[in-house]
């Protein structure tokens, strides 16, 4: 596994930094795409890869990982901003509805 000392790995930093190029890249030719892998991730490092997801504005890969969350309420920062959070802050009205009803 390749991260540095925060826990952040190649595909993280490119993603956080919006550096679409080497995203494709290393999602696809390196087969590190948020699908592949996820099943054998443990649930708080799929927890924190959707908070990301929602933090940086990934909707499409947010919901994706959602649907992988064991309990959405856990999924936040270190200073309580959630997932809830981050989709008002987007604008996501259909996912902040989302969230309310089904995760109350």
């Amino acid at each position: 596994d390749c991260k540095d000392n925060d826990g952040n790995t190649p595909l993280s930093k490119a993603r956080n930094n919006r550096k679409q190029p080497v995203v494709d890249f290393l999602e696809r030719v390196v087969g590190l795409g948020t699908n592949s892998g996820t099943e054998t991730r443990s649930s708080k490092e799929v927890d924190n890869m959707c908070y990301d997801a929602f933090n940086y504005g990934r909707q499409e890969e947010a919901l994706r990982l959602l649907k992988r969350v064991k309990d959405p309420h856990r999924v936040k920062s270190k200073s309580n901003f959630n997932i809830l959070h981050c989709a008002a802050y987007h604008g996501w009205l259909d996912v902040v509805k989302q969230l309310i009803n089904d995760h109350g």
